[in-house]
Parts: C-alpha cells; sequence; structure tokens
C-alpha cells in the first residue's frame, strides 16, 4: 500500500499539459542499449523523448530510483514518460532508461548498465540529432548513486572506449555518495546489494572515486528527505570541491524523498529551473 500511495502521488504532481500539433515531441520507445552476451529483454532499453524540429541539443540520460531492487521506466503510471515528453518540448531530449536490479544482479551490474546506455547515447547522437558532448546524467534516489559512480569512476565507460570527459554534467538527486557512512541501519539495507567489506563499499561510493577535474555537478535534495540526504550530499560535495570540480547543492523545500523528482515535468517548478539554470551554464550558445 506504501509504494501504490507513493506512485499515486508521483503520478498526480509530475501530470503536465503539452502543446499540441507540431510542437509534439517524438518518442522511441524500448530501444536496445545493449544487446551482447546476457542482454536483459527488457531491463537493457530505453525510451527516447526527442524535441520536434530541432537539432545539437543537449541530452539527459535519466535513471529511476529504488533501492537498486526496484523501478522501471514505465512505473508510476508513465510518469517517468510524461517528464520526459515535457522536457522534450523545451528543446532537450531525454533517454528514460532501464536497469537491472537486486537480486538479479549485483553491485557493480547497476552502474555498468548505467554506463553501457550512456555509451548507447553517446555512440547514436547523429542518428537522433543530440550533441554528444552535451551528455547529461539525471539520477534520482539510487539512480543519483548510479549516476554519479558512473560519472567518477573512470573503470565504467572504458569498458566503452569512452572516458569521463565525455559526461557533460551530472544532476544527482537525493542520492547516497559515501556507503562507508550510512550506519548499521543503512548496511542492513544495502548489503544484499553492496556486500559488507569496506572495500567494496568503498568501491561503490562516489564521493571516494573523485579524480582531478570532474564533470560539473548540481546536487539536490528535498528538505523532508531520507534523514542523512544532507550529510551524504555534502560527502560529494567537499569530495568534488577538493578535486577542483563546480559543483552546487540545494535543499529543496516543501518536497520529501519521492516527490522531488515530479518537479522535472512541471514548469516554473524550482527542481526544473534549477536544473535548467545548470544546463544553460554548461552549455551557454543553446
Amino acid at each position: 500500500m506504501k509504494h501504490a500511495c507513493a506512485a499515486l502521488s508521483l503520478w498526480a504532481a509530475i501530470a503536465v499539459v503539452l502543446p499540441s500539433g507540431s510542437d509534439q515531441p517524438r518518442e522511441l520507445r524500448n530501444l536496445a542499449y545493449y544487446e551482447g552476451p546476457g542482454a536483459h529483454p527488457r531491463k537493457h532499453k530505453l525510451d527516447l523523448f526527442l524535441p520536434s524540429a530541432s537539432a545539437g541539443h543537449p541530452v539527459l540520460v535519466f535513471v529511476h530510483g529504488g533501492s537498486w531492487k526496484r523501478g522501471d521506466k514505465d512505473a508510476y503510471g508513465g510518469a517517468y514518460g510524461a517528464m520526459g515528453r515535457s522536457l522534450a518540448t523545451e528543446g532537450v531530449a531525454v533517454a528514460v532508461i532501464n536497469y537491472r536490479l537486486t537480486p538479479e544482479v549485483r553491485h557493480p551490474e547497476h552502474a555498468r548498465d548505467v554506463a553501457r546506455a550512456v555509451g548507447w547515447v553517446h555512440g547514436n547522437a547523429s542518428r537522433h540529432g543530440w550533441d554528444p558532448g552535451k551528455i547529461v546524467l539525471v539520477g534520482h534516489s539510487a539512480g543519483a548513486h548510479l549516476c554519479s559512480l558512473a560519472a567518477l569512476d573512470p573503470a565504467y565507460l572504458e569498458e566503452h572506449g569512452l572516458s569521463p570527459e565525455v559526461i557533460g554534467g551530472v544532476v544527482a538527486v537525493s542520492g547516497v555518495y559515501d556507503l562507508t557512512r550510512t550506519g548499521v541501519t543503512g548496511q542492513l539495507l544495502y548489503q544484499d546489494v553492496f556486500g559488507t567489506r569496506n572495500q567494496q563499499l568503498q568501491a561503490a561510493s562516489p564521493a571516494l572515486q573523485v579524480r582531478s577535474q570532474p564533470a560539473p555537478f548540481l546536487l539536490l535534495y528535498a528538505a523532508q528527505d531520507y534523514p542523512t540526504a544532507d550529510y551524504q550530499t555534502r560527502r560529494l560535495e567537499n569530495a568534488l570541491a577538493k578535486s577542483g570540480g563546480t559543483v552546487r547543492s540545494l535543499e529543496i523545500a516543501d518536497r520529501n524523498h519521492v516527490n522531488i523528482i515530479a518537479g522535472l515535468g512541471r514548469k516554473g517548478d524550482p527542481v526544473r529551473e534549477e536544473i535548467f539554470r545548470f544546463l544553460k551554464g554548461l552549455f551557454p550558445s543553446g
């Protein structure tokens, strides 16, 4: 019942009114971003939402949350699709991705899937019209952790012949960034995903994988988020700043861990406004 109520509240919050006619974004559903050995028939798929008549635009790769164990690009009654369509009406392409979940897989397979999707997005820029130099990762909750890790630990993108420099920026919303600092409660929650050995937790912690000159980051969390969201945000923010990165963090008032992401689908919402401000700073010419 708890998850059903959360789904209904997120769907209601993210509902948007789209323009009609030629301004409607184009949609391509269930594209396979990985078809190699062990490819999953559903979890290695993504949906694209493309601006109707522009080229050379940024592309957001959106990674859902769900504690690495739940979630899907079609969850919440299609709320992520509504978000993608809404953003596409403002000249931004959106790729909403799936990835494999625990218990079917354990770390690092979730992050490997995110990197696979990034590799596909980079390699298909000319086919779909976005600029391969304007790839931005956007993740919520577990998705924020995975986006951050894929952008900061070069091993993930190197599997696909890419370097972290292909990531133009990262928007991480309400994530966990240092798994060694989650306490007993966190370890109980995450142990079937990451294990319990400190070496494993360190390797899976974005805040402990920051190299010099990382991609620019925007870190958002809710005023009524999970109890240590502000602390986890500061851990990553400080690590990025010490490494010479550009980073901004912001608490979003009157939001909780679930409905903070709904703002992406509504014009005038502070979450959406912050993200578009971030994009403008990354890509001043459009």
